[in-house]
């Protein structure tokens, strides 16, 4: 028998039966990693990958950011499109799982989903009272996309034009609200795309450019007689203007580089659109560009007060999230917005405080956090005059009677009281790296990773006593609770899934095909996981009557 080291007894097992179900517990577009259960079994804390896109003033008369509109907790795709009293953003994303047009309010920070009847719905447009919105979506019979509108409380949804006869696209509002610009392609063997306008009441179709380039993107005057639009020719794109009734066209830009998206100043004396690095105003007292090099900002949309432009900026980031079991509810975030990301969370046996591994500029530091105050803090104090790689700390872990913290600097293993936060290294006679550390249920051993398998080492004062190996590629180590009739085990993620090492069974013992970065219910008996980017659990172990 082997994990019997440092006077930790384990009962020899009775008969196990493996029961590999998956109960779900998350269900949401975003990745997820590093599952941790709280020891009261109620909650499951995990990191969740996410996305937030900033919506950034940028004032024109001195070229620079003067503050936020408000931010997204998505990823805005393509154009959004910013009501024009400045208080609704309706947007796509291609992040979440059913293709619908989301209308965020600036003001209560609340969002809802049109509920369209339909998928594949993108490039939301506002009509100027507000009312209503257009946008285009894919018909899954003719694989075409069509020009639908829908009133902003979701009601009186319809289509506009016909996907058997084109495929149209970035539908945009006249300002008398009573016709609808957007580029099509017709017939399909056809490659290149034109400007056409559609009735709102009737649809009547008027196909406004016809030429060897490709037109796209229109957007229509304040005063609702011009249409400007993006073409593109060969290695060649530009901007153009037409009258809204038809007549000549007149190029204003022409450059070979990424363009996208123009947007009309409120005044009309102005054009803004996306460019390969920022964003260009165009300026029709001196037609001339002016570039704003910035980093990258997209879909340039006006303020009323015509000096300021709101431009998208797009990050992602990690972030702790809490899993209440009993409602299913997700309570996300839990901190503060973190640029550099967090990860690693590990429960207190208060089940009030969780330790974290937070990235920061150069290093990675450990933090706790308290779910009843909110307020966090730092708690592996960095030592004067240590390098970078030194002052690295991860992977967390705390003892099971919460006086210790567990952790790694990507080589070496370390102890942090939690009460006074004094630091020491643990000595140990390898010349291995070791990494991950898990805690025995007596908190008298620790479970560490390295390179060459598991190793199972005794804590004597400042250092790690060699007890065992279990050679094999294992990460993630997790120790049970021991139970009064199975004993305790180690859980860890092997190549093709998780497994648990039996103290009667030296071999690895794969019971969650795969999954990954296991943790222990208090019972001993279940596991959380990953498995495809989701948390499941699974019971593992089970007495046999």
């Amino acid at each position: 028998m082997f994990l019997l080291g440092c006077d930790v007894k384990i009962q020899e097992e009775t008969s196990i039966a493996i029961q590999p179900e998956r109960i779900r517990v998350t269900n949401d577009p975003w990745p997820k990693h590093d599952a941790a259960w709280s020891p009261d079994g109620h909650r499951i804390a995990f990191v969740s990958d996410r996305v937030r896109t900033d919506l950034v003033k940028f004032s024109l008369t001195d070229r620079r950011e003067v503050g936020k509109l408000g931010d997204v907790l998505d990823q805005i795709s393509g154009r959004a499109a910013l009501s024009f009293d400045g208080q609704q953003l309706a947007y796509f994303s291609f992040t979440r799982r059913d293709r619908k047009i989301f209308l965020y309010n600036f003001q209560n920070k609340t969002e809802k989903a049109l509920l369209l009847g339909h998928g594949g719905a993108i490039e939301p447009a506002w009509s100027r009272d507000g009312q209503w919105l257009a946008y285009s979506a894919l018909d899954t019979v003719f694989r075409q996309s069509s020009i639908w509108i829908i009133q902003a409380n979701g009601e009186g949804g319809r289509r506009i034009t016909s996907p058997a006869e084109m495929s149209a696209h970035a539908p945009t509002w006249s300002p008398d609200g009573a016709r609808l610009a957007f580029h099509a392609m017709k017939p399909r063997f056809v490659p290149n795309e034109d400007i056409w306008i559609a009735a709102v009441a009737g649809g009547e179709l008027r196909q406004l450019t016809s030429n060897s380039a490709s037109e796209s993107y229109p957007a229509w005057s304040p005063d609702g007689a011009n249409i400007a639009f993006l073409w593109r020719r060969g290695d060649t794109t530009g901007f153009s203007i037409i009258p809204a009734l038809g007549g000549k066209e007149k190029k204003l830009v022409s450059m070979f580089e990424y363009a996208d998206a123009p947007s009309w100043s409120p005044d009309g004396s102005k054009i803004a659109f996306r460019v390969s690095a920022g964003v260009g105003i165009y300026s029709f007292a001196d037609e001339n560009v002016v570039r704003f090099f910035t980093s990258p900002f997209y879909y340039p949309l006006w303020l009323p007060d015509g000096n300021t432009i709101i431009v998208t900026k797009t990050f992602s980031f990690n972030q702790l999230a809490v899993a209440e079991l009993s409602s299913g509810q997700i309570q996300f975030p839990i901190t503060e917005p973190a640029f550099f990301g967090e990860r690693e969370p590990a429960w207190f046996p208060d089940n009030t405080t969780i330790a974290f591994t937070k990235a920061e500029i150069g290093q990675l530091a450990i933090w706790t956090l308290s779910l009843a105050t909110g307020e966090s803090r730092q708690v592996v104090t960095n030592m004067p005059g240590e390098s970078t790689f030194q002052n690295t700390f991860q992977n967390p872990a705390i003892s099971p009677d919460g006086t210790m913290l567990a952790c790694d600097n990507g080589s070496n293993i370390f102890l942090v009281s939690t009460n006074s936060g004094e630091r020491r290294k643990l000595a140990v006679d390898l010349n291995e790296p070791l990494s991950q550390p898990a805690w025995s249920p007596d908190n008298k051993q620790l479970a560490c990773r390295t390179p060459y398998g598991l190793r199972i080492f005794a804590i004597e004062a400042d250092k790690l006593v060699p007890e065992v190996i279990i050679p094999g590629t294992f990460h993630y180590p997790a120790w049970s609770v021991i139970h009064p009739l199975l004993g305790s085990h180690l859980a860890v993620q092997g190549n093709n899934g998780i497994y648990i090492l039996s103290p009667e069974e030296p071999e690895p013992r794969l019971v969650v095909p795969g999954g990954s970065q296991p943790s222990w219910a208090p019972d001993g008996t279940k596991l959380a996981y990953i498995y495809q980017n989701e948390i499941y659990i699974s019971t593992v172990l089970l007495p046999l009557q």
